[in-house]
């Protein structure tokens, strides 16, 4: 298998996007698969570059025995090449990635949304729980948690295309 390389992206890298991306690493290290995928997260905005992942963001993943360590960083032109995926968590993130790369005449095939997948889906954002409690965390954790199954299952059984 030729390594998959996924980039997860919110608004300001610190509470979703490094959420999915530490989850999705424990799924893949649960599975002995760490050496075919790669994961990272960025956001569409420049509010938090070089900051830790919010203290709820920490707090929840440690509470789910997920290993958290990133930086916060804003997407580039070049991580549009250097990924197979970008997965959006909300319509207006997936919305940024599409005009971004119009505007720099970059490929858009592989800007994916981070529900699709979701059969139960009502909604196809993830919650941004920047705004609320731990409980709007442990929410975002739970939806995050099962997507990332989703997709991971979607890439093993289909591929990353």
């Amino acid at each position: 298998m030729e390594q998959v390389k996924i980039l997860f992206v919110c608004l300001g890298n610190i509470c979703r996007s490094p959420m999915a991306e530490a989850i999705m690493n424990k799924h893949i290290a649960d599975l002995g698969l760490s050496s075919n995928f790669r994961c990272d997260s960025a956001g569409t905005s420049n509010n938090h570059v070089g900051e830790n992942p919010d203290n709820r963001t920490i707090v929840t993943c440690k509470k789910n025995n997920i290993p958290i360590n990133h930086k916060a960083r804003q997407i580039n032109t070049s991580d549009y090449t250097k990924f197979d995926m970008l997965v959006a968590m909300d319509e207006s993130n997936f919305i940024y990635l599409n005009k971004f790369a119009a505007k720099n005449m970059l490929p858009v095939s592989h800007i994916k949304m981070m529900r699709e997948f979701d059969i139960d889906l009502k909604d196809i954002n993830v919650a941004d729980p920047w705004f609320g409690d731990l409980t709007d965390f442990d929410l975002c954790y739970e939806t995050l948690n099962r997507n990332c199954e989703l997709l991971l299952n979607n890439i093993l059984e289909n591929g990353h295309k």
